[in-house]
């Protein structure tokens, strides 16, 4: 029996699965502020961001497009499907982690129960993770094993269902994250920040996987600056 390419090329049955992180969704002076960061809508440079990465990903053929069902992603999706004239799968095992923290903003008369972190675009969540390794210790986080092992179980099972072809996956920092630490054997859940729309791809071949690029932002060159707020 031959064995498979080291490299897990699509040629040789591996799927190639693009990791797209959503648009900027940090909430702008002014602008919409959800009720919950779940459906926090990207902000005027997330929807230039998605333009840009649609631009990028045009020419690139992929099998099947998906996406976290949290507005940002399927937001940031929606230029990359309507250029391709392509449906978008949601998958709900591709949210990010669930945490349940809760600082309280004043609105008007009313007090505002929000995720903690809400306001600065989860900023200071991901310094959390940065810091720990992971996000056990938030208030109601999701426990870091089945965080990881859902993220790993479902983007093995639509590579599983795609072998030798290529497909776009819009998705989470925190997904990229514990699934590419899962790629490079790695510990930690969180080791780097993962810029908005930005293209990461890892080959998967049953339960071998192999980076091929890791938070590639070429194309947003020339874009406005980030947030405070939100940069790394």
């Amino acid at each position: 029996m031959t064995e498979p390419s080291p490299f897990l090329t699509t040629g040789g049955g591996a799927c190639e699965v693009y990791l797209l992180r959503h648009g900027d969704a940090t909430p702008e002076p002014g602008g919409v502020i959800a009720p919950s960061y779940d459906d926090q809508p990207l902000n005027a440079r997330g929807h230039l961001q998605a333009e840009a990465l649609a631009g990028r990903l045009a020419e690139i053929g992929f099998a099947a497009l998906y996406s976290s069902p949290l507005l940002r992603c399927c937001q940031t999706a929606q230029p990359l499907v309507e250029r391709k004239g392509m449906p978008l799968t949601l998958v709900a095992d591709l949210r990010e982690v669930i945490h349940a923290a809760g600082v309280e903003r004043e609105s008007g008369a009313a007090s505002v129960d929000l995720p903690w972190g809400y306001l600065d675009g989860g900023a200071r969540v991901g310094a959390y993770a940065m810091r720990h390794g992971s996000f056990e210790g938030l208030p109601g986080a999701e426990p870091r094993v089945r965080f990881r092992s859902r993220v790993r179980d479902a983007i093995d099972g639509l590579a599983l269902n795609h072998g030798g072809q290529r497909i776009g996956v819009f998705v989470h920092g925190g997904v990229i994250n514990v699934y590419a630490a899962e790629t490079l054997g790695l510990e930690r859940d969180f080791f780097m920040p993962i810029a908005n729309a930005s293209v990461s791809a890892i080959r998967v071949l049953g339960t071998r996987r192999m980076l091929v690029t890791l938070n590639d932002i070429c194309h947003l060159r020339g874009l406005p600056a980030p947030s405070a707020a939100n940069k790394p």
